[in-house]
């Protein structure tokens, strides 16, 4: 092969690695992104279901009296210091986690929806929370802005003593 047909095959194959490249990118991107939104999500769900734990712990030793009252007050509170905590996670200073939960408390009540009932000896507690979708391919996929996660738990009720 001479020299100048060898330096026009290399020219054809550097075009063609870059029209492969140029394909391939935006697909690989899209893949990892997508993988980080799910890792979001079940993060994001985990933490729903610790806020739910952690609403059911306040809800079982609380008084008996108006379980709405105390999902839309006391137990809201609780599960937005929890999703709190989540929300403000890498923000800048997040490292001290009680301020970053005292500062995302407000954001989080808003997005955090929070239902208690008592069956016979048991405590029920649901924590949904509007979690925002960041990759703007998914948010098609997804319905709109934010999906919707909930965390449930069940603990027996204790019998307060004052």
């Amino acid at each position: 092969m001479s020299l100048m047909r060898w330096r026009a095959y290399r020219a054809r194959r550097r075009g063609q690695v870059a029209v492969e490249a140029a394909v391939a990118a935006p697909l690989l991107l899209f893949l990892f992104m997508f993988a980080v939104e799910i890792a979001l999500l079940v993060n994001a769900h985990i933490l729903a279901q610790y806020a739910a734990y952690a609403v059911a712990r306040c809800a079982i030793v609380s008084p008996q009296g108006d379980l709405d009252a105390y999902a839309k007050g006391e137990g809201r509170h609780v599960a937005a210091v929890v999703m709190g905590g989540y929300i403000n996670y890498f923000a800048p200073g997040a490292w001290d986690a009680a301020a970053a939960a005292a500062k995302a408390t407000p954001l989080a009540e808003r997005r955090c929806t929070v239902s208690v009932r008592r069956s016979g000896n048991m405590a029920y507690v649901t924590v949904d929370y509007a979690h925002p979708v960041i990759v703007p391919g998914f948010r098609r996929y997804a319905g709109g802005s934010f999906v919707t996660v909930r965390g449930r738990a069940a603990l027996p009720v204790v019998k307060y003593v004052p």
